[in-house]
């Protein structure tokens, strides 16, 4: 079994591009996840029995990135590691809430900050899979050529909902929603968040209606039906998407993560805590912040 985390040591320049951070913030990142680590030994003894494992926590966090940034099976993970695919799986899903609580982003239930001014939201779509039972019926059996299925996979579009801050694109709130039929503007208001009326909100033709729940916000002109749009609707649609693709270019960063660009192919009740962990490692890349538990921005 390499040490992985040496290898990084040694060749830090990788980082980035290995595992979606620098190689700066991965080292302060681990010295906190090894200090929760710490008060959960403490907290619990009898955890703390046994033979150390010979996978060491530095790696075991590299592993976790690795999962995050390029979404391999956990098959090919553990072999990439010299360790079995439960043990990768099981190592994940220990790491995974600890960098929740380290680095995942922390949704406000309010958004009256003095410094925010304009806010953007766009909401992006999502496959993932979900194991269901299948009964046995006319159309599985037409399905399977005449032989019943017990199980199959169903496809759940899962949509995902980010404002960010346009002054310094940066990401104030993020929710996951699992009933993917749901209408951008019906998710914004289901979400569990008061935007001050001083705000200015900005949505594309998804959020049509939005000055309804809140007057002081604009989406672009639409084309009406059997009609074109003025000279002035069209300019003025211009430069409203000018200022409105900083969100996509925040979206790009994110999807840097292919967990969240890809079919997602884990359980469905973790993809909400899944996202909130990569748009706070997407804040922490754009703020530059090393010491970020004791610097980081009022509303992160």
């Amino acid at each position: 079994m390499s040490d992985k985390h040496k290898l990084l040591q040694d060749n830090p320049k990788y980082c980035t591009r290995l595992f979606g951070i620098k190689f700066e913030l991965f080292e302060t990142i681990l010295g906190k996840v090894q200090q929760k680590e710490n008060e959960y030994l403490l907290k619990n003894p009898l955890s703390n029995r046994g033979l150390e494992g010979e996978f060491s926590l530095p790696n075991q966090l590299l592993l976790t990135f690795k999962y995050l940034r390029q979404y391999p099976t956990f098959l090919s993970l553990g072999f990439s590691y010299g360790i079995s695919e439960s043990y990768a799986n099981k190592i994940f899903h220990k790491i995974r809430p600890i960098l929740a609580d380290v680095v995942g982003l922390k949704n406000a239930n309010k958004l009256k900050y003095k410094d925010i001014k304009n806010i953007i939201v766009d909401s992006d779509r999502r496959c993932g899979y979900c194991s269901t039972h299948w009964t046995t019926t006319k159309k599985s059996r037409i399905i399977s050529g005449g032989v019943p299925l017990q199980w199959f996979k169903k496809k759940h579009i899962v949509k995902t909902q980010i404002i960010i801050n346009q002054e310094d694109d940066s990401i104030l709130n993020c929710q996951t929603e699992l009933e993917g039929r749901k209408s951008d503007l019906t998710i914004l208001k289901e979400t569990p968040i008061k935007i001050s009326p001083k705000i200015k909100v900005k949505g594309d033709l998804g959020y049509q209606g939005i000055d309804k729940i809140h007057p002081n916000s604009k989406v672009p002109h639409k084309k009406p039906k059997n009609g074109e749009l003025t000279k002035k609707q069209k300019k003025g649609n211009k430069r409203f998407r000018k200022k409105r693709v900083k969100i996509e270019h925040v979206n790009r960063k994110c999807k840097c993560f292919r967990i969240v660009k890809e079919t997602y192919r884990n359980r469905l009740n973790h993809i909400a805590q899944i996202w909130l962990i990569v748009c706070g490692l997407v804040n922490l890349n754009l703020w530059k912040v090393i010491c970020f538990l004791g610097k980081r921005s009022t509303h992160y």
